[in-house]
């Protein structure tokens, strides 16, 4: 319920979804009282598991609320680290991968999860490491039970009655309620089928089709289109995918160069589909720019926001270049 006032009001982002997560202030006050009051024994292995898990939430770098937290700095100095840090990824770790988490304008802050990505067996191939939060999550919930039953022991026992313990734990529970009420979800009703897609199906034979801006093609929803047009595509969406893609085919980036026109002819790709409606547009304006200076790039069609070009003899057109 408060998540997203939350979001909005003191975080001023509304789109952090899970990587935001909370105990509550009410968990808070009780682990708080466990470790004031609470057995050491019984609380510090807790304390220790909630802060490593904490730590290794934040990422490989430090990110807060989703973001990367950055140090300003001189681009050269900048460049040195990265450098530095590319090398270590590319050349000593278990795993070669260049170090493409930096940042031309400041810092990265490195964090421990680094370390282990990079030296420590299986864990390095973890994805998603803002989820060690649920594991601070179970700590801290471990502590606050801890302390609501130091709690209840020290301040309820002694000094009220039974009715008035059972209307201090009533009180606790509806104050713990209010604070973590899930309130209903809005939903949803996805597009189905766009006029595209039903352009596409009453085009004969088999074919693929490619779709750009990427930030629009290695979307979830692409894959509920192709149950609409029947075709094969080229990108589309999975847990890995749009790593995966940008490293199995690097060369469809620079489209529309004529590595990727080569690369997207091999690959049976007849129609190339350029999204150009917000949040896109800033992206498809100068890929349509460079499209329109592609002879074998032929527009066919627009569909509502969807600009179509055709492949038509790509390979033997660069070919006959000088």
């Amino acid at each position: 319920m408060w998540g997203g006032w939350f979001s909005s009001n003191l975080l001023r982002w509304t789109a952090a979804g899970e990587f935001i997560v909370s105990s509550g202030f009410m968990a808070l006050l009780f682990a708080f009282y466990g470790l004031r009051q609470g057995r050491q024994t019984l609380t510090r292995p807790w304390l220790v598991v909630a802060f490593v898990a904490l730590v290794l939430s934040f990422g490989l770098t430090l990110h807060l609320i989703g973001r990367q937290i950055t140090i300003p700095a001189p681009r050269p100095v900048v460049k040195t680290v990265n450098e530095l840090f590319n090398t270590i990824s590319l050349d000593y770790a278990l795993e070669s991968e260049p170090f493409t988490i930096g940042q031309a304008d400041g810092l990265v802050i490195p964090l421990p999860a680094l370390v282990l990505r990079w030296f420590v067996p299986v864990i390095g191939k973890l994805r998603t490491w803002t989820r060690f939060g649920i594991i601070t999550l179970f700590g801290l919930a471990v502590l606050a039970a801890v302390g609501a039953a130091a709690w209840h022991q020290r301040e309820l026992v002694p000094h009220s009655s039974l009715v008035k313990q059972r209307l201090s734990w009533l009180a606790v529970i509806g104050l713990t309620l209010f604070e973590l009420w899930w309130a209903p979800l809005p939903m949803i009703s996805p597009t189905l089928e766009r006029p595209v897609d039903r352009w596409l199906a009453a085009q004969p034979d088999q074919f693929a089709i490619m779709e750009y801006p990427l930030s629009s093609a290695l979307t979830p929803q692409q894959l509920i289109y192709t149950r609409a047009h029947g075709k094969p595509i080229v990108h589309g969406y999975a847990t890995y995918f749009s790593f995966v893609f940008s490293r199995q085919q690097p060369e469809l980036l620079e489209f529309p160069d004529q590595v990727a026109l080569q690369r997207l002819t091999e690959l049976g790709v007849r129609y190339v589909l350029v999204e150009t409606a917000a949040p896109y547009a800033a992206e498809a304006q100068p890929l349509l720019t460079a499209i329109n200076q592609e002879s074998c790039l032929q527009q066919r069609t627009v569909q509502a926001t969807i600009v179509v070009f055709e492949l038509v003899g790509c390979t033997q057109a660069h070919q006959a270049e000088p």
